[in-house]
Parts: C-alpha cells; structure tokens; sequence
C-alpha cells in the first residue's frame, strides 16, 4: 500500500475501493439500460436518472473520482438508449404514477437531461485527452442543483418526506456494511496486518457522509454506533505496529483528517437519525 498525500482517497487502497463503487454505479446503469429491461414509465427513467446524478455528484466533489468514466462513445450510447425514451409519448404505471411519466414534464426539463450527457461527455474526452491542461467540462444547468430528478420531496401527512431511489439506499446499506465488517472482531486480526482501518474505513465513512448528506437519508445506525467505529478504527491504527506515518504524540494531520470524517459522520447521524419503527 502506497500513500501519496494525507486525504482519505490518497492511498491505492483506498483509491480501489472507491473503484469498486465506480464498478457497483457502471453496472447498475448497464443492467436497466440493457434490452431486456428497457421501460417506457417514470420509474425506469428514475433508475438510470439516479446512477448519473450519482456520477455527477462524485465527480463535483472531487474530479479524480470520475477517472472510470473514460469512454465518451460509452456515454454516447447511454445518451442513445435514454433520450428516445424520455422523448416518447407514453403512459406510465397508473397505479404507481410518477412526475416523470408526464409527458409535458419531461419536454420542460429536457434541456437538463441534455446537460448531464454532456458534462458525462466532457469528463470522458478529458480522461482521454493527456492530461496536461486543466478539464474544461461542460457546465450543467444552474437550475438543477445535483441532486434533482433523484431525489422527491412529498408531504403526504404532516411532515416533509425526502424519498429516494432504492439503488440509493443499498448504496448506503452496502456503506455501512463494509466498515461494520472491516471493523469486526472476526477482521482484526487482517485489518491491523495491512491497516485496512487507516485507509478503507475512512473512505467508506467519507463516502457514506457525503451520500447521506447530499439525500438528506439516515445512515440506518444512529451516532453511538458512528462513535464506536470511530474507537475501534482508532485503536486498530493503534495496534498497526509498522504504520510510522501516524503521530500519535503530536495528533499528525492525517488523523486529524480520520477524526474529522467520523466527526461529520456523527453529525450526519445526528441530523437524520434513523426512524424507530417501534415508536420508542
């Protein structure tokens, strides 16, 4: 494992993980754009819409994190297989109607649509290109703050609701999934061998932050738990014999970052705690 610098993406191992979400989003989008899962509803258009804002929404909080977006005939194809339907006149599911499904709405909003594919097209031709000169990406509609078509706001009783997308939510399950396991007693052992919890914990938590933030969505454990895995990833960098890039005496910069991430991770479940069911 290499480092080249002190944020939590500066490391190759954490730069793969991120990969692997990179990989989780591309396959998501090949699956419902492919022929045997092509639908003319809102609901099929919800999908895609949310992996692209997705994309987008990594890509503005750090350009290095769209480099797996480098295809520009790639993104021609998305754009290819989406916008006929989203100019399509159809009906959409009525038992479960959609905003989407309106016909009048989509051709409103269509020239945002456009903006998407070719910001997606700009980053691509920038990834191919050498490199040498600063990206010049085309801007998206100032209208239409990230996220926008994946995210729903009703008021069906007497609170605001913020629905999302249920690729959304397992992204944010499947978050806190692989820092509860990397974390676990049964991982100890290899998390301190390789310092999995100085490098792939603190990735997952900033993502997840960052997730949960832009959603306005629970993390589904509340701030205890948030303050456990702060402890824990802290006292396995403690038992990581051979990390010399850590001081423990002076508080370094590198673990004030990792404090600082499980600080706004806390915040995050602060902010939204999870819903009690019980109604306890």
């Amino acid at each position: 494992m290499s480092r080249s610098g002190l944020t939590n993406f500066d490391s190759d191992s954490a730069f793969d993980y991120f990969g692997e979400i990179a990989g989780y989003l591309k396959r998501e989008l090949e699956y419902w754009i492919a022929p045997e899962y092509l639908y003319h509803e809102g609901a099929w258009l919800l999908k895609v819409l949310t992996v692209l804002e997705l994309m987008l929404l990594f890509e503005q909080y750090d350009v290095g994190h769209s480099v797996y977006i480098h295809f520009p005939i790639a993104i021609q194809r998305w754009r290819s297989i989406i916008m006929p339907i989203w100019d399509s006149e159809w009906e959409g599911n009525k038992n479960f109607p959609l905003t989407l499904d309106d016909y009048a709405y989509r051709q409103q909003h269509r020239p945002a649509i456009e903006s998407i594919f070719n910001r997606l097209e700009s980053i691509a031709l920038y990834w191919e290109s050498d490199l040498t000169d600063p990206p010049k990406l085309s801007p998206l509609l100032p209208d239409y703050p990230l996220p926008y078509f994946s995210i729903i706001r009703t008021k069906p009783y007497y609170k605001d609701i913020v629905r999302i997308e249920r690729f959304t939510r397992q992204l944010i399950e499947q978050l806190v999934k692989d820092i509860i396991y990397w974390l676990s007693p049964e991982k100890r052992s290899e998390s301190i061998s390789i310092n999995i919890a100085a490098e792939e914990v603190p990735a997952a938590a900033e993502v997840l932050s960052f997730i949960c933030e832009m959603y306005e969505q629970d993390l589904g454990v509340n701030d205890q738990a948030v303050r456990n895995w702060r402890d824990t990833t802290l006292q396995r960098m403690r038992e990581f014999e051979d990390d010399l890039t850590i001081n423990w005496d002076t508080g370094d910069e590198r673990l004030k970052i990792i404090k600082a991430t499980f600080d706004q991770l806390e915040a995050i479940a602060q902010k939204y705690p999870p819903e009690n069911w019980l109604g306890e």
